[in-house]
């Protein structure tokens, strides 16, 4: 199987997610687990970035890392827009897989080739998640938006915009996504770009629309004429490291800087040369204290 990771700088370097001093560190660690994981069970993977992404991943061998240069004066609101750009690039026998996820057991790369829909995911968000993600307000004027454009020729407003509730559970989450069908996936890239324009200039705070686009969309989409299903999926907890024994891939999520040690520890046991390069590259990153 052939998977593919994606990383673009410009988000984490504006600080996004507020903990960029942690937060690429432990970057350097996931993605180097992740993909020790899918090449040690024999599988080929590429690398999607910018320029930053790729000097700063670039001690990480992968079968091909391809820079993207169209995105230094994109927003970072839209963080997900990587992976559509990589999308547009992608074969339709690739995976699309986090940086954060990690697929540890042979098994589980059986049962993601063996599933032969037009859309394979990773699992729903729980309901915890979209009650902290989606406050009321943010829905209402999300809402207030797709309301406004309903007369518009968009086949996909007229089709799906009613109206949206922190009650409608079914948020695909796509730190997994293979995507089999390539009309769904050419609507899927379309429609993002349309409601990336769309809400360009509303502010959402921390509730990035591009959650919603990327997620819900997909839902929605998916479930007007393709078949779709998620994998079986733990969230991290004190017992992490049964999880991803048992059930045979993990993605950490918002544990990242939680989990570092408990990805270090099982890098080490897979590719020690690779856990001594990422060693050697937070290092580096600590004494300049900036990126690499």
């Amino acid at each position: 199987m052939n998977f593919v990771h994606t990383f673009w700088s410009k988000p984490f370097l504006n600080n996004r997610f507020n903990k960029y001093q942690e937060l690429l560190p432990v970057i350097l660690a996931d993605y180097a687990y992740s993909f020790s994981c899918v090449k040690s069970n024999g599988h080929s993977i590429r690398l999607f970035t910018d320029k930053f992404g790729a000097d700063f991943l670039g001690f990480i061998p992968y079968d091909e890392i391809v820079i993207l240069d169209n995105l230094d004066d994109e927003s970072t609101v839209f963080a997900a827009q990587i992976k559509f750009a990589a999308l547009k690039q992608m074969r339709l026998d690739e995976i699309l897989i986090d940086g954060d996820l990690f697929i540890k057991n042979p098994k589980a790369f059986e049962i993601i080739d063996s599933i032969n829909y037009d859309v394979l995911y990773s699992f729903y968000e729980p309901t915890e998640y979209t009650l902290a993600n989606f406050s009321k307000e943010k829905i209402e004027k999300y809402n207030e938006i797709l309301t406004a454009v309903n007369n518009s020729k968009s086949k996909f407003i007229q089709t799906y915009s009613r109206k949206f509730s922190v009650n409608d559970c079914c948020w695909p989450n796509t730190s997994l996504l293979k995507i089999s069908n390539q009309e769904l996936k050419d609507e899927y890239i379309k429609q993002y770009e349309y409601h990336k324009g769309l809400l360009s200039g509303c502010d959402f705070g921390r509730s990035w629309p591009d959650i919603w686009i990327e997620q819900k969309h997909l839902e929605l989409l998916v479930n007007s004429k393709y078949k779709s299903r998620p994998l079986i999926y733990c969230y991290p907890s004190e017992s992490a490291d049964l999880y991803a024994s048992s059930v045979g891939f993990i993605h950490l999520g918002a544990g990242k800087i939680t989990y570092q040690d408990f990805v270090l520890k099982n890098l080490f046991e897979l590719d020690k040369k690779l856990y001594n390069s990422v060693l050697s590259q937070i290092e580096i990153y600590k004494q300049k204290n900036k990126p690499l």
